[in-house]
């Protein structure tokens, strides 16, 4: 291989030497986050239903918990995250078949038998595993706000599937395949969620790259004479949503 390595082919195999590991190391990080967040919530969880001293706290357990955790230096313990991570926990028990024995021994009661919840919808089942290596913490903790189930796990497959990202801006120039995706899910989301007294969904799609913006809009199948009279007078302007992005690109920029 050495006889035909050029300066060109040198500088492209360590730019992928250095993608490849990268990448690893991004999702060894972003596991041990989840798997971090996931056993402080069991605890909570385990405290608040058997903790011996529990009545002394109430109310003010998780106040007091983010004091004292503070104080021992850890960040990212506000009540608010600590209500997060009890809440993946509660949403997300599967997580425990991916724990490794060497997490399992962390945990309150070792041998702890942790529930398994059958999926709502059997065609979106997706197990612990999956979700611990395809979805970060910042996917699981947008996810966990959604109370409907159905919902969450749509949101689930998508994500995993490459499709979504969870309220984060996909960083790229425009492609059909991404409106054509927008679409699907904006005719799902009328075939299976929109009420009846609802209007029916659009979608918005916002698409960047370097210094270059684009909105556009996902219909799916609307009429466009109904979509001007009924949302385009009450929706901002593309050009206005352009201009945003852009504003807001450069600000995460400086």
């Amino acid at each position: 291989m050495g006889g035909d390595l050029t300066f060109e082919k040198l500088v492209k195999a360590i730019q992928n030497v250095h993608k490849h590991f990268s990448t690893q190391a991004i999702r060894a990080v972003n596991i041990s986050l989840t798997l971090r967040n996931w056993i402080v919530g069991l605890y909570i969880y385990e405290y608040e239903q058997n903790g011996l001293d529990r009545a002394r706290y109430g109310e003010y357990l998780l106040e007091k918990l983010a004091d004292r955790l503070r104080k021992a230096g850890m960040k990212r313990v506000d009540p608010r995250e600590l209500r997060r991570y009890r809440q993946l926990y509660l949403t997300y028990p599967q997580i425990g078949e991916a724990l490794t024995p060497e997490s399992r021994a962390m945990l309150p009661i070792p041998d702890l038998s942790i529930p398994i919840r059958e999926p709502v919808v059997p065609e979106f089942k997706v197990n612990g595993k999956t979700i611990l290596e395809k979805l970060s913490f910042t996917h699981l903790a947008e996810l966990i706000k959604i109370d409907d189930p159905v919902k969450r796990a749509f949101y689930e497959v998508e994500c995993i599937r490459g499709n979504w990202s969870v309220r984060e801006l996909k960083v790229d120039a425009f492609s059909h395949e991404y409106i054509g995706q927008l679409n699907t899910y904006v005719s799902w989301y009328k075939k299976n969620v929109m009420a009846e007294d609802d209007n029916p969904p659009i979608g918005i799609l916002l698409c960047t790259k370097k210094d270059q913006t684009l909105v556009e809009y996902a219909l799916a199948g609307m009429d466009n004479n109904l979509f001007v009279s009924r949302y385009q007078l009450e929706l901002p302007s593309k050009e206005e949503m352009q201009r945003f992005l852009e504003e807001k690109i450069r600000e995460v920029g400086e």
